[in-house]
């Protein structure tokens, strides 16, 4: 149900429904908005869903860092508006990356059971984004992060 949309609005929507856990874990957000010549830029999706992919995201940049430091981050890059989620979580290893999107997969973690899912999250944000004919690019270092980067088709 794809309409014009204020993608910054939708990420003050999607930071509002997880206030809770930012307080909870004290965590430090910073937004870096891509401003046009004073126009924000409007992209054409469907609000509800994209709002719950930044949502998913945000989520998992809290729960996996112990002293969450998120960075969300808009601008354009070719044809293609993006919503950047960076975090300074625990971070995924190159092994694991092309998994995270499949259905019910979870990052082996060892011996390490203090983060709850059911692997649904990260599939879930990306079919929302193949149903925009969207993209999503992944950069991980362990121990240091991840970055989460969803483009949005401008046209």
């Amino acid at each position: 149900n794809k309409e014009d949309v204020d993608p910054h609005q939708l990420i003050e929507q999607a930071l509002g429904k997880v206030q809770p856990l930012i307080e909870q874990k004290k965590a430090k957000v910073e937004l870096k908005i891509e401003d046009l010549n004073g126009t924000r830029g409007r992209v054409h999706a469907d609000k509800a869903h994209l709002e719950l992919a930044v949502v998913n995201l945000l989520e998992n940049a809290l729960k996996y860092a112990a002293e969450p430091h998120i960075v969300v981050e808009t601008g354009h890059s070719d044809d293609d508006f993006f919503i950047s989620v960076k975090d300074n979580g625990v971070g995924i290893e190159k092994q694991y990356l092309k998994n995270i999107f499949k259905k019910f997969y979870r990052v082996p973690t060892g011996d390490i059971h203090d983060v709850k899912g059911f692997g649904l999250g990260l599939n879930f944000v990306k079919r929302i984004i193949d149903a925009h004919k969207g993209k999503i690019k992944v950069n991980s270092l362990p121990g240091i992060g991840t970055e989460f980067r969803l483009f949005i088709p401008l046209n």
